[in-house]
Parts: C-alpha cells; sequence; structure tokens
C-alpha cells in the first residue's frame, strides 16, 4: 500500500522509514508511532490526544512559538507541497511571522517526507543553505 502511494520512492527507503515511524502492537496491527493514541492502545503506549488547531488560531502553539521566536541561529523550513504534507500555509506565516529570517523552500512534488520524496534537491538545499 505504501509503495502505491509513494511511486517515486525505492521499496527500501519505505521500509525503513516505516518500521522507524510505526510500531506493532500486542494484537499484531500496526499504528503509526505518532498515532499511539487511537483506538486499541495500551495504555502505557498512549498518549494525549492532539486538539487541532482552528484556522489561523495559533494559540495551541503559542509556547513552541515563542521558543522559535528566540531561535538565534539561521532556520529552513524545507516544506513538501503534496496533499499529504501535514503543514499548512497558515502555519508557514506564523513561523515567518514570529521567525522573520527564517528561510522557507518548497518542495512541489514532495509530501510530508521531504527526505524521502526528493532527498538529493533536499541535500542540495541544505548544502546551499549552510554556510
Amino acid at each position: 500500500r505504501t509503495i502505491e502511494h509513494n511511486p517515486g520512492r525505492s521499496e527500501s527507503s519505505l521500509r525503513r522509514g516505516i518500521l522507524h515511524n510505526a510500531v506493532q502492537l500486542d494484537d499484531g496491527s500496526w499504528v503509526w508511532r505518532h498515532s499511539r493514541w487511537r483506538v486499541g492502545q495500551p495504555e502505557e503506549a498512549a498518549v494525549t490526544p492532539p486538539t487541532p488547531a482552528a484556522g489561523p488560531d495559533t494559540t495551541l502553539y503559542d509556547d513552541m512559538y515563542d521558543t522559535v521566536a528566540a531561535i538565534k541561529v539561521p532556520v529552513l523550513l524545507a516544506r513538501g507541497m503534496r496533499q499529504d504534507s501535514v503543514l499548512r500555509d497558515d502555519d508557514e506565516a506564523e513561523l515567518l511571522k514570529r521567525l522573520p529570517s527564517a528561510k522557507v523552500v518548497r518542495f512541489e512534488e514532495a509530501g510530508h517526507s521531504v527526505q524521502g520524496d526528493m532527498p538529493v534537491e533536499l541535500a542540495a538545499t541544505i548544502k546551499d543553505f549552510i554556510p
């Protein structure tokens, strides 16, 4: 199923990503590591479910953005733009509002996993970014 949804990535790359980001439950099923709060999770593996922010309201993330605003080193946001990306336009705007010096590079042919979808292009971007 993963190969079907990521035809541009190698099977070995996808396998590494899945094994790194998934957890097998006692019943043999698999869930994404970040989704352990979902149905069927053992209590010791469960975490508090996130509360989705409504629209551009960032009150949920104010502490995080206050920390971001205090960063004194160069920041690069490599953003995948395909539908499976988890970052929204208002998230990017809030980052730039709090840290105007941040550089945002959009990867049109990448989704959530820029490093998996466009590794060569990402490496070149990072190389150009680092002084």
